[in-house]
């Protein structure tokens, strides 16, 4: 037994008095008007498991228990959030605790939550949750979803448990990404440039406290900007001696840095901290034609320029010109490489420059794409 019933004082007259008769009466109102939804419990999370030491006081549907002795409960999942619901004994005179996964639903003329269906029904939980993380966190279904724009954003929500999921802008993918990496070149063509990088990462984080009116405030991160595209590199000369020295592909720029995101209320707050901008990828290797002489230049790696085609048996004549890599400075996608195909020329072609990282997210205006904060009322 953990808990024990606390009785009202008795209103029955004292020397047949009505006036003390009154006056208890009154006494009564009063208490139970003060003591609806008090809980001074004190419960911790030792990890594993949960404890409700001695001496607290709880009310539960107008009934005060009193803990007379430290209640240990093991947590069925030890890294899993859980709330403590009191159950009367059949006769009301005790009480004991146990372990459920949601808190049940704000009742504002208890002053408490109480479950309003199922094994728990009318049964009140304790104003307290343990650590760790909510099993069937819900998806869908929202009681406030901020818009998924940058900038700060505002509401108001009803009192009760709540779940908060907040994610960051997006930034970069830190893997290798198909079609980033510039292309290397062939016999036959040039190698491509690579498209600017477009998937990303965010940084997710997820809590629950207890709403107890008023507003919430989600300041909504801002995405990163997608990366420029690497130019193709260039095509070798025909008329001449360069053979089938093609150009490596440019690579495409990384995504940019996404911005943090945080949410507030109650003095409850969470961040999703920033991700950061990309890893700069590689461009592609030029094709060294070994009977010609000549090797493509490579590619310009993520913001660099590409590489000038390069004649490996001696100077360039005149009729075979070197293909210039293309340029990447103060250009978002990079050029493509230079070819060598005109009239009586020929030579290697030149690899095409590297595009740009995109912008980052708090560089980004105010309601650009961004990540996202949904507010979810946890009940029954």
């Amino acid at each position: 037994m953990s808990l024990q019933r606390i009785d009202n004082p008795s209103n029955a007259p004292l020397g047949g008095s009505i006036g003390v008769t009154q006056g208890y009466q009154r006494q009564n109102t009063n208490m139970f008007a003060a003591r609806v939804g008090i809980d001074t419990t004190i419960p911790f999370d030792g990890g594993g498991t949960i404890t409700v030491p001695i001496g607290g006081i709880v009310e539960a549907n107008g009934v005060m228990y009193s803990i007379t002795s430290a209640a240990t409960l093991p947590k069925p999942v030890a890294g899993r959030a859980y709330w403590i619901v009191l159950v009367p004994a059949a006769n009301g005179a005790t009480a004991t605790f146990q372990l459920v996964e949601r808190p049940g639903v704000w009742d504002p003329a208890r002053n408490a939550c109480y479950f309003s269906s199922g094994t728990h029904n009318n049964r009140r939980t304790l104003n307290w949750v343990s650590r760790g993380a909510l099993n069937n966190a819900p998806t869908s279904g929202a009681e406030w979803a901020a818009p998924t724009v940058g900038g700060r954003h505002e509401a108001s929500l009803q009192t009760g448990w709540k779940f908060v999921s907040l994610a960051s802008g997006m930034g970069s993918v830190f893997a290798w990404v198909s079609g980033v990496e510039g292309g290397h070149a062939t016999a036959q063509n040039p190698g491509g440039g690579g498209g600017g990088a477009t998937d990303g990462d965010i940084n997710l984080v997820q809590g629950v406290y207890f709403h107890s009116g008023g507003n919430v405030s989600a300041g909504i991160g801002r995405n990163g900007w997608h990366g420029f595209n690497g130019g193709n590199g260039g095509r070798a000369g025909v008329g001449g001696n360069g053979g089938n020295a093609h150009g490596g592909g440019g690579a495409g720029g990384p995504r940019g840095a996404g911005e943090e995101s945080r949410f507030s209320a109650n003095g409850f707050s969470l961040v999703a901290g920033k991700v950061a901008a990309g890893e700069r990828f590689g461009g592609g290797l030029g094709f060294r034609d070994t009977d010609a002489g000549y090797t493509g230049g490579n590619g310009g790696g993520s913001g660099w320029n590409g590489q000038d085609g390069q004649h490996t048996l001696g100077p360039a004549s005149a009729f075979n010109l070197l293909g210039r890599g293309g340029q990447a400075l103060g250009i978002l996608d990079g050029q493509p490489g230079f070819n060598q195909d005109g009239p009586a020329r020929g030579g290697p072609g030149g690899g095409g420059a590297g595009g740009q990282t995109g912008r980052d997210g708090w560089d980004m205006p105010d309601g650009s794409p961004g990540g996202f904060c949904n507010v979810f009322a946890l009940g029954n």
